[in-house]
Protein backbone atom coordinates (compact mmCIF):
# COMPACT_ATOMS: atom_id res chain seq x y z
CA UNK A 1 0.00 0.00 0.00
CA UNK A 2 3.12 2.39 0.18
CA UNK A 3 2.90 3.35 -3.19
CA UNK A 4 -0.49 2.50 -4.49
CA UNK A 5 -3.09 4.97 -4.82
CA UNK A 6 -6.33 4.54 -2.91
CA UNK A 7 -9.22 5.49 -5.36
CA UNK A 8 -12.79 5.89 -4.04
CA UNK A 9 -15.86 6.24 -6.57
CA UNK A 10 -18.59 8.16 -5.45
CA UNK A 11 -22.37 9.65 -6.44
CA UNK A 12 -23.00 12.16 -8.93
CA UNK A 13 -20.04 11.34 -11.35
CA UNK A 14 -17.67 12.92 -8.52
CA UNK A 15 -14.10 10.77 -8.16
CA UNK A 16 -11.45 11.38 -5.18
CA UNK A 17 -8.19 10.21 -4.59
CA UNK A 18 -6.00 10.18 -1.78
CA UNK A 19 -2.90 8.47 -2.48
CA UNK A 20 -0.47 7.64 -0.71
CA UNK A 21 1.96 10.42 -1.54
CA UNK A 22 -0.21 12.42 -0.37
CA UNK A 23 -1.36 10.93 3.65
CA UNK A 24 2.70 10.52 3.69
CA UNK A 25 2.91 14.30 3.32
CA UNK A 26 0.32 15.11 5.68
CA UNK A 27 1.20 12.76 8.35
CA UNK A 28 4.08 16.00 8.57
CA UNK A 29 2.19 18.50 8.89
CA UNK A 30 0.94 19.77 12.04
CA UNK A 31 -0.77 23.41 12.40
CA UNK A 32 1.37 26.38 12.38
CA UNK A 33 -1.06 28.92 13.38
CA UNK A 34 -1.81 26.90 16.41
CA UNK A 35 1.73 26.00 16.81
CA UNK A 36 2.38 29.56 17.25
CA UNK A 37 0.18 30.64 19.55
CA UNK A 38 0.75 27.80 22.04
CA UNK A 39 5.07 28.59 21.68
CA UNK A 40 3.51 32.46 22.44
CA UNK A 41 1.74 31.52 25.47
CA UNK A 42 4.44 29.61 26.79
CA UNK A 43 6.73 32.36 27.04
CA UNK A 44 4.24 34.32 28.38
CA UNK A 45 4.45 31.57 30.93
CA UNK A 46 8.32 31.93 31.38
CA UNK A 47 8.28 28.69 29.31
CA UNK A 48 6.56 26.58 31.93
CA UNK A 49 4.47 24.05 30.54
CA UNK A 50 2.09 23.09 33.27
CA UNK A 51 0.81 26.31 33.79
CA UNK A 52 -0.20 26.78 29.79
CA UNK A 53 -1.76 23.78 30.09
CA UNK A 54 -3.84 24.50 32.75
CA UNK A 55 -4.76 28.07 30.58
CA UNK A 56 -6.10 25.84 27.72
CA UNK A 57 -7.65 23.31 30.33
CA UNK A 58 -9.67 25.43 32.42
CA UNK A 59 -10.70 27.26 28.71
CA UNK A 60 -12.16 23.88 27.12
CA UNK A 61 -13.61 22.89 30.61
CA UNK A 62 -15.07 25.92 32.09
CA UNK A 63 -14.98 28.83 29.69
CA UNK A 64 -12.31 31.83 30.02
CA UNK A 65 -13.91 33.66 32.55
CA UNK A 66 -11.60 31.98 35.10
CA UNK A 67 -8.36 32.99 33.07
CA UNK A 68 -9.25 36.43 32.80
CA UNK A 69 -10.33 36.57 36.56
CA UNK A 70 -7.16 34.80 37.90
CA UNK A 71 -4.63 37.39 35.58
CA UNK A 72 -3.40 34.03 33.76
CA UNK A 73 -0.65 34.79 32.07
CA UNK A 74 -0.91 33.84 28.52
CA UNK A 75 -4.80 34.65 28.57
CA UNK A 76 -4.46 37.51 25.94
CA UNK A 77 -2.47 35.04 23.05
CA UNK A 78 -5.24 32.89 23.58
CA UNK A 79 -8.40 35.49 23.50
CA UNK A 80 -6.66 36.75 20.45
CA UNK A 81 -6.36 33.07 18.74
CA UNK A 82 -10.07 32.70 19.47
CA UNK A 83 -11.29 35.70 17.92
CA UNK A 84 -8.88 35.82 14.74
CA UNK A 85 -9.70 31.71 14.43
CA UNK A 86 -13.46 32.14 14.90
CA UNK A 87 -15.38 32.72 11.77
CA UNK A 88 -16.88 29.50 10.36
CA UNK A 89 -15.63 28.07 6.56
CA UNK A 90 -17.50 30.09 3.88
CA UNK A 91 -19.03 26.53 2.47
CA UNK A 92 -20.41 25.93 5.83
CA UNK A 93 -24.18 25.08 5.43
CA UNK A 94 -26.52 26.77 8.59
CA UNK A 95 -29.41 24.34 7.71
CA UNK A 96 -27.63 21.04 7.50
CA UNK A 97 -25.76 22.08 10.67
CA UNK A 98 -28.64 22.80 12.66
CA UNK A 99 -30.30 19.64 11.53
CA UNK A 100 -27.13 17.23 12.65
CA UNK A 101 -26.77 19.37 15.81
CA UNK A 102 -30.57 18.35 16.38
CA UNK A 103 -29.57 14.72 15.56
CA UNK A 104 -27.20 14.46 18.01
CA UNK A 105 -28.89 15.81 20.84
CA UNK A 106 -32.25 13.50 19.73
CA UNK A 107 -29.41 10.41 20.06
CA UNK A 108 -27.48 11.94 23.12
CA UNK A 109 -27.53 8.98 25.18
CA UNK A 110 -26.75 6.43 22.56
CA UNK A 111 -24.13 8.68 21.16
CA UNK A 112 -22.80 9.15 24.24
CA UNK A 113 -21.77 5.62 24.56
CA UNK A 114 -20.68 5.34 21.15
CA UNK A 115 -17.79 7.16 21.88
CA UNK A 116 -16.85 4.28 24.63
CA UNK A 117 -17.17 1.48 22.17
CA UNK A 118 -16.70 2.66 19.06
CA UNK A 119 -15.19 6.12 18.52
CA UNK A 120 -12.16 6.12 20.63
CA UNK A 121 -11.83 2.08 19.88
CA UNK A 122 -11.34 3.04 16.70
CA UNK A 123 -9.02 5.91 17.02
CA UNK A 124 -6.78 3.46 19.34
CA UNK A 125 -6.29 1.13 16.42
CA UNK A 126 -3.75 4.01 14.75
CA UNK A 127 -0.75 2.11 15.49
CA UNK A 128 1.42 5.25 15.28
CA UNK A 129 -1.11 7.81 16.95
CA UNK A 130 -1.74 5.81 19.83
CA UNK A 131 1.69 6.14 21.31
CA UNK A 132 1.04 10.01 21.39
CA UNK A 133 -2.41 9.19 23.21
CA UNK A 134 -0.55 7.10 25.91
CA UNK A 135 1.92 9.45 26.53
CA UNK A 136 -0.23 12.50 27.51
CA UNK A 137 -1.20 10.27 30.29
CA UNK A 138 -4.93 10.74 30.55
CA UNK A 139 -6.19 7.88 29.97
CA UNK A 140 -4.11 4.58 30.67
CA UNK A 141 -4.05 6.09 34.38
CA UNK A 142 -7.77 7.83 34.30
CA UNK A 143 -9.96 6.47 31.24
CA UNK A 144 -12.42 8.50 31.97
CA UNK A 145 -11.09 11.91 31.78
CA UNK A 146 -10.26 11.38 28.62
CA UNK A 147 -14.12 9.50 27.55
CA UNK A 148 -15.39 13.02 29.50
CA UNK A 149 -13.61 15.50 27.96
CA UNK A 150 -14.60 14.33 24.91
CA UNK A 151 -17.72 13.59 25.47
CA UNK A 152 -18.35 17.35 27.04
CA UNK A 153 -16.69 18.48 23.82
CA UNK A 154 -19.27 16.52 21.33
CA UNK A 155 -22.19 17.27 23.91
CA UNK A 156 -20.96 21.23 23.55
CA UNK A 157 -21.10 21.31 19.64
CA UNK A 158 -24.61 19.72 19.31
CA UNK A 159 -25.94 22.22 21.65
CA UNK A 160 -28.47 24.85 19.99
CA UNK A 161 -26.64 27.96 19.43
CA UNK A 162 -23.71 26.12 19.63
CA UNK A 163 -22.08 27.19 16.13
CA UNK A 164 -23.67 30.32 15.47
CA UNK A 165 -25.18 33.07 18.20
CA UNK A 166 -27.91 33.73 20.00
CA UNK A 167 -30.17 36.64 18.61
CA UNK A 168 -29.45 39.71 20.61
CA UNK A 169 -25.89 38.17 21.96
CA UNK A 170 -22.81 40.13 22.22
CA UNK A 171 -21.03 39.71 19.12
CA UNK A 172 -17.71 39.72 21.16
CA UNK A 173 -18.95 35.90 22.99
CA UNK A 174 -18.24 32.89 21.21
CA UNK A 175 -20.46 29.99 20.33
CA UNK A 176 -19.92 27.38 22.52
CA UNK A 177 -19.20 24.54 19.73
CA UNK A 178 -16.73 27.39 18.26
CA UNK A 179 -14.77 27.83 21.79
CA UNK A 180 -14.87 24.15 22.35
CA UNK A 181 -13.30 23.33 18.83
CA UNK A 182 -10.59 25.98 18.81
CA UNK A 183 -9.33 25.16 22.85
CA UNK A 184 -9.37 21.78 21.64
CA UNK A 185 -7.30 22.71 18.62
CA UNK A 186 -4.47 24.56 20.73
CA UNK A 187 -4.48 21.35 23.36
CA UNK A 188 -3.38 19.64 20.44
CA UNK A 189 -0.56 21.44 19.63
CA UNK A 190 0.35 21.83 23.10
CA UNK A 191 0.59 18.23 23.11
CA UNK A 192 2.60 18.22 19.98
CA UNK A 193 4.86 20.02 21.76
CA UNK A 194 5.58 17.66 24.91
CA UNK A 195 5.39 14.91 22.25
CA UNK A 196 8.46 16.15 20.54
CA UNK A 197 10.18 17.33 23.59
CA UNK A 198 9.39 14.17 25.56
CA UNK A 199 7.40 15.73 28.63
CA UNK A 200 4.45 14.40 30.14
CA UNK A 201 1.37 15.60 32.15
CA UNK A 202 1.70 14.33 35.67
CA UNK A 203 -1.88 12.60 36.49
CA UNK A 204 -1.50 15.30 39.45
CA UNK A 205 -1.68 18.12 37.13
CA UNK A 206 -5.18 16.94 35.62
CA UNK A 207 -6.18 16.56 39.34
CA UNK A 208 -5.56 20.06 39.97
CA UNK A 209 -7.25 21.66 37.12
CA UNK A 210 -10.52 19.72 37.63
CA UNK A 211 -10.25 20.66 41.13
CA UNK A 212 -10.02 24.21 40.43
CA UNK A 213 -12.57 24.18 38.39
CA UNK A 214 -15.47 21.82 40.02
CA UNK A 215 -14.82 18.58 39.21
CA UNK A 216 5.52 7.10 16.26
CA UNK A 217 7.77 4.86 13.40
CA UNK A 218 9.85 6.83 10.56
CA UNK A 219 8.35 6.08 7.14
CA UNK A 220 8.89 7.96 3.42
CA UNK A 221 11.76 8.72 1.28
CA UNK A 222 13.40 10.12 4.40
CA UNK A 223 13.69 13.81 3.88
CA UNK A 224 10.07 14.46 5.70
CA UNK A 225 10.01 13.96 9.73
CA UNK A 226 6.68 12.86 10.74
CA UNK A 227 4.68 14.70 13.46
CA UNK A 228 2.91 13.99 16.83
CA UNK A 229 -1.12 14.90 16.30
CA UNK A 230 -0.52 15.30 12.09
CA UNK A 231 -3.05 16.19 9.58
CA UNK A 232 -3.54 12.70 8.89
CA UNK A 233 -4.49 11.57 12.27
CA UNK A 234 -6.40 14.17 13.14
CA UNK A 235 -8.48 13.26 10.06
CA UNK A 236 -8.76 9.82 11.01
CA UNK A 237 -10.27 11.25 14.46
CA UNK A 238 -12.85 13.39 12.81
CA UNK A 239 -14.41 10.59 11.12
CA UNK A 240 -14.94 8.73 14.51
CA UNK A 241 -16.81 11.63 15.37
CA UNK A 242 -18.83 11.55 11.93
CA UNK A 243 -18.71 8.28 10.03
CA UNK A 244 -18.45 5.78 12.95
CA UNK A 245 -21.05 7.67 15.05
CA UNK A 246 -23.89 7.41 11.99
CA UNK A 247 -22.43 3.91 11.33
CA UNK A 248 -23.05 2.42 15.30
CA UNK A 249 -26.56 4.32 15.53
CA UNK A 250 -27.76 2.40 12.23
CA UNK A 251 -26.48 -0.91 13.89
CA UNK A 252 -28.21 -0.01 17.09
CA UNK A 253 -31.23 0.07 14.66
CA UNK A 254 -31.87 3.81 14.55
CA UNK A 255 -33.54 4.78 10.96
CA UNK A 256 -31.17 7.27 9.69
CA UNK A 257 -32.03 8.80 5.68
CA UNK A 258 -29.42 9.88 3.30
CA UNK A 259 -29.90 14.00 4.47
CA UNK A 260 -29.26 13.16 8.13
CA UNK A 261 -26.09 11.20 7.33
CA UNK A 262 -24.63 13.66 5.23
CA UNK A 263 -25.64 16.14 7.49
CA UNK A 264 -23.30 14.61 10.51
CA UNK A 265 -20.62 14.82 8.32
CA UNK A 266 -20.87 18.23 7.47
CA UNK A 267 -21.08 19.49 11.24
CA UNK A 268 -17.57 17.45 11.49
CA UNK A 269 -16.24 18.93 9.14
CA UNK A 270 -16.86 22.59 9.94
CA UNK A 271 -15.48 21.49 13.65
CA UNK A 272 -12.55 20.27 12.02
CA UNK A 273 -12.13 23.09 9.94
CA UNK A 274 -12.18 25.36 13.50
CA UNK A 275 -9.43 22.78 14.66
CA UNK A 276 -7.40 22.91 11.82
CA UNK A 277 -7.80 20.00 9.82
CA UNK A 278 -6.64 20.72 6.12
CA UNK A 279 -10.15 20.91 3.42
CA UNK A 280 -8.57 18.35 1.53
CA UNK A 281 -9.12 15.65 4.04
CA UNK A 282 -12.45 16.38 4.17
CA UNK A 283 -15.12 14.08 2.52
CA UNK A 284 -18.26 15.31 0.93
CA UNK A 285 -21.02 13.40 2.57
CA UNK A 286 -21.35 10.15 3.63
CA UNK A 287 -20.18 7.96 1.19
CA UNK A 288 -17.46 9.35 0.19
CA UNK A 289 -16.68 9.52 4.07
CA UNK A 290 -16.93 5.69 3.84
CA UNK A 291 -14.32 5.95 2.15
CA UNK A 292 -11.74 8.43 3.55
CA UNK A 293 -12.33 6.28 6.58
CA UNK A 294 -11.37 2.71 5.38
CA UNK A 295 -8.17 4.38 3.07
CA UNK A 296 -7.34 5.96 6.44
CA UNK A 297 -7.81 2.98 8.55
CA UNK A 298 -6.10 0.56 5.76
CA UNK A 299 -3.14 2.71 6.49
CA UNK A 300 -2.58 3.35 9.87
CA UNK A 301 -4.59 0.45 11.65
CA UNK A 302 -2.39 -2.17 13.69
CA UNK A 303 -1.23 -3.94 16.67
CA UNK A 304 0.25 -1.48 19.20
CA UNK A 305 1.05 -2.36 22.92
CA UNK A 306 -0.06 1.17 23.97
CA UNK A 307 -3.20 0.36 22.18
CA UNK A 308 -4.50 -2.44 24.03
CA UNK A 309 -3.31 -0.80 27.26
CA UNK A 310 -5.22 2.10 26.21
CA UNK A 311 -8.31 -0.28 25.23
CA UNK A 312 -8.18 -2.23 28.54
CA UNK A 313 -8.33 0.57 30.53
CA UNK A 314 -11.68 2.13 29.03
CA UNK A 315 -13.04 -1.84 28.80
CA UNK A 316 -12.49 -1.89 32.56
CA UNK A 317 -13.92 1.36 33.61
CA UNK A 318 -16.75 1.33 31.61
CA UNK A 319 -17.80 -1.94 32.90
CA UNK A 320 -17.87 -0.56 36.54
CA UNK A 321 -21.01 1.07 35.13
CA UNK A 322 -22.61 -2.41 34.46
CA UNK A 323 -24.79 -3.67 37.35
CA UNK A 324 -22.74 -5.92 39.30
CA UNK A 325 -24.47 -9.44 38.40
CA UNK A 326 -23.79 -8.87 34.34
CA UNK A 327 -20.02 -7.63 35.10
CA UNK A 328 -18.76 -11.20 34.35
CA UNK A 329 -20.22 -11.01 30.75
CA UNK A 330 -17.62 -8.12 29.85
CA UNK A 331 -20.05 -6.25 27.91
CA UNK A 332 -18.09 -3.69 26.79
CA UNK A 333 -16.11 -6.15 25.27
CA UNK A 334 -19.15 -7.13 23.18
CA UNK A 335 -19.87 -3.94 22.50
CA UNK A 336 -16.65 -3.22 20.98
CA UNK A 337 -16.78 -6.41 18.90
CA UNK A 338 -20.29 -5.72 17.59
CA UNK A 339 -19.25 -2.16 16.39
CA UNK A 340 -15.73 -2.09 15.24
CA UNK A 341 -15.56 -5.91 14.36
CA UNK A 342 -14.04 -9.07 15.39
CA UNK A 343 -10.52 -8.56 13.38
CA UNK A 344 -9.86 -4.82 14.83
CA UNK A 345 -10.96 -5.68 18.20
CA UNK A 346 -8.28 -8.74 17.99
CA UNK A 347 -5.55 -6.11 17.27
CA UNK A 348 -6.48 -4.33 20.36
CA UNK A 349 -6.22 -7.37 22.79
CA UNK A 350 -9.65 -8.97 22.18
CA UNK A 351 -9.73 -12.04 21.16
CA UNK A 352 -12.44 -14.33 19.86
CA UNK A 353 -10.77 -17.99 21.36
CA UNK A 354 -11.79 -20.39 23.90
CA UNK A 355 -14.43 -18.94 26.28
CA UNK A 356 -14.23 -15.71 25.03
CA UNK A 357 -15.80 -16.62 21.35
CA UNK A 358 -18.58 -18.37 23.59
CA UNK A 359 -19.59 -16.05 25.45
CA UNK A 360 -19.05 -13.56 22.32
CA UNK A 361 -21.73 -16.02 20.12
CA UNK A 362 -24.43 -16.57 23.57
CA UNK A 363 -23.80 -12.35 22.71
CA UNK A 364 -24.44 -11.76 19.33
CA UNK A 365 -26.88 -14.75 18.53
CA UNK A 366 -29.72 -13.14 19.92
CA UNK A 367 -29.10 -9.99 18.40
CA UNK A 368 -28.62 -11.92 15.13
CA UNK A 369 -31.95 -13.36 15.03
CA UNK A 370 -34.04 -10.66 16.65
CA UNK A 371 -32.95 -8.72 13.39
CA UNK A 372 -33.59 -11.72 11.45
CA UNK A 373 -36.87 -12.18 12.78
CA UNK A 374 -38.59 -8.98 13.86
CA UNK A 375 -41.50 -7.33 12.20
CA UNK A 376 -41.44 -4.98 9.78
CA UNK A 377 -41.13 -1.39 10.78
CA UNK A 378 -40.33 -2.43 14.66
CA UNK A 379 -38.09 0.05 16.03
CA UNK A 380 -37.66 -1.85 19.83
CA UNK A 381 -33.91 -3.61 19.29
CA UNK A 382 -32.42 -5.48 22.42
CA UNK A 383 -28.82 -3.96 21.49
CA UNK A 384 -30.60 -0.98 21.66
CA UNK A 385 -31.83 -1.88 25.12
CA UNK A 386 -27.93 -3.21 26.22
CA UNK A 387 -26.70 0.71 25.40
CA UNK A 388 -29.16 2.28 27.12
CA UNK A 389 -28.02 0.28 30.49
CA UNK A 390 -24.59 1.26 29.95
CA UNK A 391 -24.90 4.77 28.77
CA UNK A 392 -27.27 6.24 31.75
CA UNK A 393 -24.94 5.42 34.32
CA UNK A 394 -22.11 6.66 31.85
CA UNK A 395 -23.55 10.02 30.94
CA UNK A 396 -24.96 10.85 34.50
CA UNK A 397 -21.38 10.03 36.52
CA UNK A 398 -20.46 12.72 34.07
CA UNK A 399 -23.32 15.28 34.80
CA UNK A 400 -22.80 14.77 38.72
CA UNK A 401 -20.15 17.73 37.85
CA UNK A 402 -22.45 19.71 36.99
CA UNK A 403 -23.41 19.96 41.00
CA UNK A 404 -19.84 20.21 41.63
CA UNK A 405 -19.19 23.98 42.93
CA UNK A 406 -16.28 25.51 41.58
CA UNK A 407 -14.18 27.33 44.32
CA UNK A 408 -13.51 31.09 43.25
CA UNK A 409 -10.39 32.51 42.04
CA UNK A 410 -7.77 33.58 45.11
CA UNK A 411 -7.80 37.45 45.37
CA UNK A 412 -4.77 39.22 45.27
CA UNK A 413 -3.71 41.59 47.67
CA UNK A 414 -5.03 45.02 47.22
CA UNK A 415 -7.51 43.33 44.25
CA UNK A 416 -11.41 44.02 44.88
CA UNK A 417 -12.97 40.21 44.82
CA UNK A 418 -13.83 39.05 41.40
CA UNK A 419 -17.20 38.57 39.69
CA UNK A 420 -18.39 34.95 40.32
CA UNK A 421 -17.86 32.83 37.58
CA UNK A 422 -20.99 30.57 36.95
CA UNK A 423 -20.19 27.86 39.89
CA UNK A 424 -19.99 25.12 38.01
CA UNK A 425 -18.07 22.90 34.73
CA UNK A 426 -20.60 24.33 32.10
CA UNK A 427 -22.30 21.93 30.23
CA UNK A 428 -25.07 22.39 27.87
CA UNK A 429 -28.62 22.97 29.21
CA UNK A 430 -30.16 20.36 26.86
CA UNK A 431 -27.72 17.79 28.44
CA UNK A 432 -28.72 18.70 32.00
CA UNK A 433 -32.34 18.53 31.10
CA UNK A 434 -32.13 15.10 29.73
CA UNK A 435 -30.27 13.67 31.85
CA UNK A 436 -29.57 15.42 35.75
Amino acid sequence: MASASIQGFFPQGQQRAWDSAFLDEMRCVGDPPADDVVNAMLEANEGRPEDTARVLLRQLLGGGQHNVLLGSPGTDQLARFLQEQRQLPPWADRELLEHAQALGRKHLVMGSVLLAVASLPECYLDAKGAPVLAASGQLSEQPARRLRHTAHMVLSVCAEHALYPRPGQDPSVLPVGIEKALTVRLMHALLRRFTVQGYRLPEAFYQSVEQELGMGDHFGDGEQVPVPINQEDQAFVLLTFSYVVVRGLERIGIALDDRDRDAYVHLWNVIGHLMGVQRELMPEGFSEAASLFHALKQRLAGPSEEGKLLMAAMMDWTNRLVPLPLRKLNLAAELVVHFIGPESAAMLGIEQRGLRWLRHRLFTLPVEGYEALKPAGLAWNPLGVVMESLAKPMVKRFMAEVSTTRPPPPVQPGEPAPRPSGGTVQWPQYVIDRVA
